[in-house]
């Protein structure tokens, strides 16, 4: 589904929330090292527009405002 593969869904999501147009910063709020390595791969992850979108609109099948 996406270029990254090989890449944990984990950090596509904290990707995900690093491209938003709002600039959201995630808050990790973990000490386990698997969930801090996913969230730090995320800065590795460069979804396109469109991926980022085919998430966005996948959440509940209905386009979003």
């Amino acid at each position: 589904m996406f270029k990254n593969s090989g890449v944990s869904e984990e950090s596509i999501a904290f990707a995900w929330v690093l491209r938003h147009p709002a600039h959201i910063q995630p808050i990790v709020g973990t000490r386990t090292p698997e969930r801090i390595k996913s969230a730090a791969a995320a800065t590795e992850v460069t979804l396109t527009r469109e991926e980022w979108y085919r998430l966005y609109f996948s959440v509940n099948g209905k386009k979003q405002p």
